[in-house]
């Protein structure tokens, strides 16, 4: 996929000077970019990101009469 971003001038410094680092594994700008995106995506769609409770939950079947929920049901003795 091809796809075109506006990076923020401090930020695309940032990434220039990384880039040209000796430190720098990565030597091209498009394989840091999908590299940090790919490592972001693994972070957020990773499981264990969530508590126990949140992934062990079934759902409910919940029927909340519309009556109930609004007070409507409730004789006012006018």
């Amino acid at each position: 996929m091809n796809t075109s971003i506006h990076i923020p001038d401090d930020l695309a410094r940032r990434l220039e000077n990384h880039i040209s680092s000796a430190k720098c594994e990565v030597k091209s700008k498009n394989a840091f970019i999908v590299k940090a995106i790919r490592e972001l995506l693994d972070e957020v769609e990773n499981e264990n990101n969530w508590c126990e409770e949140i992934m062990a939950w079934q759902g409910v079947n919940l029927e909340i009469e519309r009556e109930k929920l609004t007070g409507f049901d409730r004789d006012l003795e006018l």
